[in-house]
């Protein structure tokens, strides 16, 4: 990692550890924190911006301390910022770039919307055809078991459709009169984060459903009871199917709690929702070829080596 821009003079660098590239990631952070602008709007950075993303990254970098630290940093975002959680699900995306819940987007206008079937990863076209989830994702999130997925998902017409053969839309994203906001972060998002830490720190189960409910309320969906959990695994998974369900296809949220949740044996959930993992070797990324070429001090991850 690079704290000041390449040139030639500084060109040749060594690959940064895992371990340094967390402590520069959350400097930056900390810096934003103290430092940063006070909130304008949904398109700009913003101080609590900064603190909502430092709570990602502790839950990221998995230490029992940062696990520690993370349901009281999440509730500050909740409490001392300038976001305010929505009074129901609906109005998150009904209220689109004016929603309270939204803490950083980009803008899409109505022109660009016109434009975007140029696109082979546009709003328009996701959800139409190959990009549509698969049943896993459907079987964790359906009509029947959330009130939330009718507020997700809409059948609607499109060109490519006549009126008897509709395509499935992610009603969450997509708006017809531009207004398509984009949830780089939301503030939903610091309540299923204390769930998260909450169960992996020990807490009891009545704890780490606490603001499970609270969304779950807010949408009006059945609460959750702490009597219905014997097994902590099975606990594991309602947290990551609430991710899915209040979070889902939003941001990649879904995915990183994936990854970085872990029921009682020390597998990560991945390993039963994907079955191409196999080992944490699958989650590492290659250092692209140029980098690699033009500094000298820098060698492939040892994961990509070539015998």
């Amino acid at each position: 990692m690079r704290r000041v821009p390449g040139t030639l003079s500084n060109n040749n660098m060594e690959r940064s550890g895992v371990r340094e590239a967390y402590n520069l990631i959350l400097e930056d952070l900390d810096y934003a924190i103290d430092y940063g602008p006070v909130y304008k709007d949904v398109f700009s950075a913003s101080r609590g911006l900064a603190k909502g993303f430092k709570v990602e990254v502790l839950l990221l970098r998995e230490t029992d301390e940062d696990y520690a630290k993370v349901p009281e940093l999440a509730n500050e975002v909740l409490s001392n910022y300038e976001f305010k959680l929505e009074e129901s699900f609906e109005d998150v995306f009904k209220n689109g770039y004016k929603s309270t819940e939204i803490m950083f987007s980009r803008f899409l206008s109505a022109k660009k919307l016109a434009d975007v079937d140029m696109n082979v990863a546009s709003i328009k076209k996701l959800m139409c055809g190959k990009y549509k989830p698969n049943d896993q994702f459907f079987d964790i999130f359906n009509s029947t078991n959330d009130i939330r997925y009718a507020l997700t998902f809409d059948s609607v017409l499109y060109e490519q459709f006549n009126s008897t053969n509709k395509t499935l839309i992610l009603k969450k994203l997509w708006r017809t009169d531009g207004n398509c906001p984009m949830f780089y972060m939301r503030l939903a998002q610091m309540k299923l984060f204390q769930a998260e830490a909450l169960e992996r720190n020990g807490a009891s189960v009545a704890d780490v459903l606490a603001p499970l409910n609270d969304l779950r309320q807010r949408s009006g969906n059945v609460l959750l009871k702490a009597e219905d959990f014997s097994d902590r695994d099975d606990l594991v998974r309602t947290i990551f199917y609430e991710i899915v369900r209040e979070m889902g296809l939003e941001n990649g949220a879904e995915w990183f709690a994936a990854v970085r949740m872990r029921l009682s044996s020390g597998k990560r959930l991945i390993s039963e929702l994907n079955p191409v993992y196999s080992d944490d070797k699958q989650l590492a990324w290659q250092i692209p070829d140029d980098e690699v070429s033009y500094n000298t001090l820098m060698e492939p991850n040892p994961v990509f080596i070539r015998e």
